[in-house]
């Protein structure tokens, strides 16, 4: 499950630095890897809304 600590330790990742080339290529590689756990935290959020919509569908 996606919380609230997963999303701000994300926000404080996505900075780039662009003095440096290779303080550059470092960042964007962990800015890669940031947006492959955002792509993971859409799909687990997706699930929990599709579990809650079905389970307010099956209630009424």
């Amino acid at each position: 499950m996606v919380d609230r600590l997963d999303i701000e330790e994300i926000a404080t990742k996505i900075e780039l630095v662009i003095d440096d080339p290779q303080s550059v290529r470092k960042q964007l590689q962990q800015l890669n890897l940031v947006q492959q756990r955002l792509v993971i935290i859409k799909r687990e959020l997706r699930e929990e809304l599709n579990d809650l919509i079905k389970s307010y569908d099956d209630r009424y």
